[in-house]
C-alpha cells in the first residue's frame, strides 16, 4: 500500500529519478555502439578512397605510357597507312 501525503511524493520523484538515470544509462550504451559503428565506417571510407586514389594512379601511369607509346610511333612514321 502506498505511503500516504508527502512521503508518496518523494517516493514518485525518487523513482521517476531512477527511470530518467536508467534511460540516460541506456542512451550512453547505445551512443558509444553508435560512434563505434560510424568510426568503422569511416575507415571503410577510408579504405575505399585509397584504392581509388591507387587506381587513379594505375591509370595515370597508364595513360603516359600510351602517350608515350604514339609519340614513339610517331617519330618512327608509322601513321603511315602507305608503308
Amino acid at each position: 500500500m502506498a505511503a500516504p501525503g508527502p512521503v508518496n511524493i518523494v517516493a514518485r520523484r525518487v523513482t521517476d529519478d531512477l527511470i530518467a538515470f536508467s534511460g540516460e544509462t541506456a542512451a550512453m550504451e547505445n551512443e558509444d555502439e553508435v560512434y563505434n559503428s560510424l568510426l568503422a565506417a569511416k575507415d571503410a571510407k577510408r579504405g575505399e578512397e585509397s584504392k581509388l586514389l591507387a587506381l587513379n594512379d594505375v591509370i595515370a601511369e597508364a595513360l603516359d605510357d600510351i602517350e608515350t607509346l604514339e609519340t614513339d610511333v610517331e617519330i618512327l612514321g608509322g601513321d603511315d597507312n602507305g608503308v
